[in-house]
């Protein structure tokens, strides 16, 4: 079987996609040097262990999903892969003077990732029994509520704790209730069992699996995001019609609804930010003119995971024409490419910021990314459909 045929290819991808960003946060500012002494904590610091918890619990889940659904055991393994992770990363942060090696961390982190893969077998033992097909046949949808979890999960992580930069919770959390609530009433509803207030506590738990971290740091500010993204959910569940074009589908109503959320994120994820100011333009190979932060780090994973969401939706959207596949994947990549240097652009007039042609690149690359896991699930699809994949070309 191809490489890029293999029916676990894309979940495997984002659990990789995953444990880089786990990487770059826990090894920042990633001034490596070699240590004069080598140096654990037993008992590390006691009030980090929920946020060492939760910070876990994505990565169990992913674990589960990436894995054999023939393999037994799930949990346990997870337990496994979360403290071989995390055993990794705290050896590494032997190298990092800024960073401390802690035994309480190998511990949460092992523990988060007990939670995240037991939530996953719950939750995919309940939709395998209510929604058979949704997890192949819908997949595609789906994975854009998979991809919206790691830009949550970044802006909960902020070392400054910039409560303005929370606010942006709001439009990636829309995205998920569109996306969620659309699949709902256009695909499942009067199908299977089920009740509109099962979608309300699926988005719920979506949401704060999302906004965890966020609510440690500002939880009036997550509350009311959470307010809002609820009553969003209400209201497209007893308002919206059912709505299908001519070609059967209904996916067009849902992107076509998702485009502004996604470009109001893009937006604030570049001007959302406290103390703007506007400068004349200024650009520069690496980053701007300031030593290298957990800060910086966040504000280029958060955009290389902005863009990786942007790169899956367009080939989402542009993959519902008649154009053929090879010219749908080639715009996609093309527009990520496009979408960075704007972005760059925008960040060049901005005061304590310039624009970088490594994170320009890193962004480019990252939407390019987004364009592979949607060819490759879409490969995956047609393959349990027993159709033929289609080509890149």
């Amino acid at each position: 079987m191809p490489f890029t045929h293999s029916p676990r290819l894309v979940e495997r991808a984002i659990l990789l996609y995953a444990l880089m960003f786990v990487a770059v946060l826990t090894l920042s500012p990633m001034n490596f040097t070699w240590p004069a002494h080598w140096y654990v904590v037993w008992l590390g610091d006691w009030p980090d262990v929920p946020a060492n918890v939760l910070f876990f619990v994505p990565v169990g889940y992913l674990f589960v999903l990436a894995r054999d659904p023939a393999k037994t055991h799930p949990v346990f393994a997870a337990l496994l892969f979360g403290i071989a992770a995390s055993v990794c990363i705290e050896t590494s942060q032997q190298f990092v003077p800024a960073r401390t090696t802690s035994l309480t961390d190998v511990l949460a982190n092992g523990s988060g990732a007990v939670v995240g893969a037991w939530l996953c077998t719950r939750v995919r033992s309940h939709l395998a029994r209510l929604f058979p097909d949704v997890l192949t046949i819908d997949h595609p949808l789906l994975n854009v509520v998979y991809l919206s979890l790691p830009p949550m999960g970044l802006l909960s992580i902020d070392e400054e704790r910039h409560a303005p930069g929370t606010w942006m919770l709001l439009p990636l959390g829309l995205m998920g209730v569109i996306t969620i609530t659309g699949l709902w009433r256009y695909r499942l509803a009067g199908r299977k069992p089920g009740t509109p207030l099962t979608v309300v506590l699926v988005v719920l738990a979506w949401f704060l699996s999302g906004a965890s971290l966020a609510v440690l740091i500002t939880p009036g500010t997550v509350l009311i995001c959470t307010v809002a993204v609820l009553g969003s959910c209400v209201a497209l569940l007893a308002r919206d019609p059912r709505w299908v074009g001519r070609d059967g589908r209904f996916e067009h109503r849902v992107l076509a609804r998702l485009w502004p959320c996604m470009l109001a994120y893009l937006a604030m994820l570049v001007l959302w930010r406290p103390g703007l100011g506007f400068s004349e333009f200024h650009a520069g190979l690496l980053y701007p003119p300031i030593p290298f932060s957990r800060h910086l780090a966040v504000r280029v994973a958060e955009q290389a995971a902005a863009l990786t969401l942007f790169g899956y939706l367009v080939a989402e959207t542009l993959g519902r024409s008649s154009r053929p596949p090879p010219w749908t994947h080639r715009v996609s990549v093309l527009a990520g490419i496009a979408c960075a240097v704007t972005l760059e652009i925008c960040h060049g007039f901005l005061i304590n910021d310039q624009a970088s042609l490594v994170r320009g690149v890193l962004s480019a690359l990252a939407a390019s990314f987004g364009v592979f896991l949607y060819i490759t699930r879409i490969n995956v699809v047609r393959m349990l459909r027993g159709a033929a994949p289609v080509s890149s070309a």
